[in-house]
């Protein structure tokens, strides 16, 4: 299928399952691993995305992240982990329970068809490992750059998405301001972990379905920075606390201006901008607000 991966055909028909699999790949040292994957999937098809990785001299066995399609009941998988393993496959992330963490990863993706005459199609098929030893770097200041991005408050939306709901609504944001016109609710009930609840690798393969290139990066500020003066605003995950009471009390980093204390919350970053003493804000649409004008917010760096 040109770039992409595709099922093979015989005499006019395609098979109903395939497999590729990646070469094993020679990474940093790292102490875990996001996957991505972008596929186009009719109704009728699926397809599946495992991992293995590298460590103290063996690979682990293949972790499933559960059958992936728009249209199906979509469930991660709960891998069985034992005390021998080298890894888990938790919320969508490999840990890597080895200190001096893994060497090598390797991917494969199942593709699955109920229609001889439908295919899933694979564009992308990505990981993303956090090294153990990693030197961040913050970047220089930007003075001013500042994208437009729709802001939504989750508190508004469908009560059954309330706090559950910050991976979906960050990328209805990022689809929204190229001219889609998608709702939360409609991004959240298509890409739910009806397993797990919220999954960011589905909710990349969400935006991998609107012919979106998206996919989950261990990052620095300095490749943050370049993304957005590249024109491209960015979901980011975080924690935080509003005040320095409950940041001691949660152990939480404190944020002055936040809406809320947030353990697990995902946010779009829009911009940066530097004032004339120096210091640097990032600009941000934080869906914990109470309203969508609330929503957009600038928080110290």
């Amino acid at each position: 299928c040109g770039e992409a991966i595709c099922l093979e055909q015989a005499a006019g028909r395609y098979v109903q399952a395939g497999c590729y699999t990646t070469a094993e790949l020679a990474v940093t040292p790292c102490n875990a691993v996001l996957t991505s994957w972008n596929c186009d999937t009719p109704r009728g098809t699926a397809c599946e995305v495992q991992i293995r990785i590298f460590a103290r001299g063996f690979w682990s066995r293949w972790m499933s992240y559960g059958k992936w399609s728009p249209f199906i009941r979509r469930q991660s998988v709960q891998n069985p982990v034992a005390d021998s393993d080298n890894a888990s496959l938790d919320g969508g992330t490999v840990h890597i329970k080895s200190p001096g963490g893994a060497e090598a990863v390797q991917l494969r993706i199942y593709l699955y068809s109920d229609d001889t005459q439908a295919t899933p199609t694979v564009r992308l098929l990505a990981a993303s490992v956090r090294p153990v030893q990693w030197q961040r770097n913050d970047g220089d200041a930007i003075q001013q750059r500042l994208l437009p991005c729709p802001a939504y408050t989750q508190n508004l939306r469908n009560p059954r998405f309330v706090g559950k709901i910050s991976d979906a609504i960050a990328v209805t944001m990022l689809m929204n301001r190229w001219g889609e016109d998608l709702l939360p609710e409609e991004v959240a009930h298509t890409c739910y972990d009806f397993s797990a609840g919220a999954n960011r690798s589905f909710t990349a393969a969400l935006a991998g379905c609107y012919g979106y290139e998206c996919f989950l990066r261990y990052a620095d500020l300095a490749f943050l920075k370049k993304e957005v003066k590249s024109g491209f605003a960015c979901a980011a995950a975080v924690h935080y606390a509003p005040d320095a009471e409950t940041a001691l009390e949660k152990n939480l980093p404190l944020v002055e201006g936040a809406p809320c204390a947030a353990q697990r919350h995902i946010l779009v970053v829009r911009g940066f901008e530097t004032d004339e003493n120096g210091t640097e804000f990032v600009l941000v649409n934080d869906s914990r607000s109470a309203t969508d004008d609330t929503a957009v917010r600038r928080y110290t760096l």
